[in-house]
């Protein structure tokens, strides 16, 4: 399973969807974010060892290999792949810790939860954005991908740090 440190509010319901599917054995890699109809935040993958370790030997550009996803996604013709799909889209709010602007919004979002008794599942929080838009206002001008799209701007080919010394 994967899920980012930057991401405090994963919902362990959106994960159990992840495992329930990729336990039929259909799938190398599942995620739930594309098309992304969750909040920002919300991310969460479940992969085979043996398709990321694949991605470990085979991933040549920088890129891939900060981005350990990213070779998966872009080799369909490898990986028997599945996105979850989830409606409506929330894509448009933004739960992710990556600026001061996201602390102070989820800072507020734990604090109204736990004021109201509420645990923070996704449905949870997507009624407060939607109860205090001014809430859900306050770090929608950053973007989805800004630091993928950071990496792929200076992306070079490398080598594996276990080839580096061969």
């Amino acid at each position: 399973m994967r899920v980012t440190g930057d991401c405090p509010l994963v919902d362990p319901e959106l994960l159990d969807d992840l495992f329930r599917e990729f336990e039929t054995g259909q799938w190398d890699y599942i995620y739930n974010n594309s098309p992304t109809h969750l909040p920002h935040g919300l991310e969460a993958s479940v992969g085979s060892f043996a398709a990321f370790e694949r991605c470990w030997k085979d991933a040549r550009l920088a890129s891939e290999r900060e981005h350990v996803t990213q070779y998966l996604r872009k080799h369909p013709e490898l990986f028997r792949l599945k996105s979850l799909h989830y409606e409506p889209d929330y894509s448009r709010f933004r739960i992710t810790v990556d600026h001061p602007e996201d602390y102070e919004v989820v800072s507020e979002v734990f604090r109204m939860l736990d004021e109201r008794g509420q645990f923070g599942y996704w449905h949870e929080v997507v009624s407060l954005f939607t109860e205090f838009p001014e809430l859900a206002r306050k770090n929608v001008h950053y973007k989805i991908g800004e630091g993928l799209a950071k990496s792929l701007e200076r992306d070079q080919f490398t080598v594996r740090p276990d080839e580096a010394n061969s």
